[in-house]
């Protein structure tokens, strides 16, 4: 999933990626690369993927990663990450992301 940054935030992103240089460029690949990836991952990996399982295997599958998701961060694994992140962003103060978005356009009456 590819979060848009609007017009103005993609041209702040083209000045800063130009005045990088070589990492800018680097930057520039990374997001082009990206971009392709969870395309693809979404519209023929993962759908190939569930057809070629029968829906116990696909249970099963789903069974295993919340099992990984448990050893990796515990028992509320998933809940407690988001919980962390949140303090993590009230720590920044990131918390009124709205701070950090363009305003939305103003909408005229016709």
């Amino acid at each position: 999933m590819r979060i848009s940054v609007g017009k103005a935030g993609e041209a702040l992103l083209v000045r800063v990626s130009d005045r990088a240089g070589a990492r800018g460029q680097c930057n520039q690949t990374a997001d082009v690369m990206y971009e392709n990836h969870p395309a693809r991952e979404d519209t023929i990996v993962f759908p190939a993927w569930k057809d070629a399982l029968s829906e116990h295997q696909f249970d099963q599958m789903g069974e295993e990663f919340e099992e990984i998701e448990r050893q990796q961060f515990g028992k509320d694994g998933f809940v407690d990450a988001v919980a962390q992140i949140g303090q993590i962003e009230e720590a920044l103060g990131y918390v009124d992301l709205a701070r950090f978005n363009a305003p939305p356009p103003s909408i005229r009456a016709t």
